[in-house]
């Protein structure tokens, strides 16, 4: 029997809700999503890390070695990718995406691991719903992100991992890309 990857299971009242009056969420909407963000990434790092047999007592890089492998190894299958026609203006292309579960895991569950692991190594770390500063809002305004790094950068695990993830899933870089990226945010942390 294959137990399928379980997928974000969000709340009804942030299903559709994500955009109103052109703002991206109200200041009270989003420290409803922030509250329940908080107490649900913690429930995700035990999915991930008891789906794979995983444990968080490993040095980060042990750990995203060896889980980045199993999670490549099956990225490909039915229950995690599967191939559509992409549009990209008058070229359709063929691609392999990510499905649900294949997002929930190599994407979200991965990324808040790396954040948790981040976090737990540099206690100078810590979550907060990011704002922009300006007129111009950041990809991150309204995001639950790590913060704590040099040049006011902000890690946000979904959007960070997404581009990685694809590039793997399409052979275009290997797991050592998540290695990279806590590696990445690691050497910028502002007190170590």
């Amino acid at each position: 029997m294959v137990v399928c990857y379980p997928k974000w299971e969000l709340p009804d009242e942030f299903i559709g809700n994500w955009q109103q009056d052109g703002e991206y969420w109200s200041p009270e909407y989003t420290r409803r999503y922030y509250k329940w963000f908080i107490v649900f990434k913690d429930v995700r790092v035990k999915i991930l890390l008891d789906y794979f047999n995983e444990d968080i007592g490993e040095l980060p890089e042990i750990l995203l070695s060896r889980l980045g492998d199993k999670i490549a190894k099956i990225m490909h299958g039915e229950q995690y990718s599967i191939i559509t026609e992409v549009a990209r203006g008058v070229i359709v292309e063929t691609r392999e995406i990510l499905t649900s579960q294949g997002l929930a895991m190599a994407v979200y569950d991965l990324g808040i691991l790396i954040a948790e692991l981040l976090q737990r190594e540099y206690s100078s770390l810590c979550w907060t719903i990011r704002k922009s500063r300006g007129k111009i809002k950041d990809i991150y305004h309204n995001h639950p992100v790590l913060e704590g790094f040099n040049n006011n950068m902000a890690f946000d695990p979904l959007l960070t991992l997404l581009n990685i993830s694809a590039n793997i899933l399409e052979n275009q870089s290997g797991v050592e890309k998540w290695i990279n990226i806590y590696n990445y945010y690691a050497n910028a942390v502002l007190a170590k």
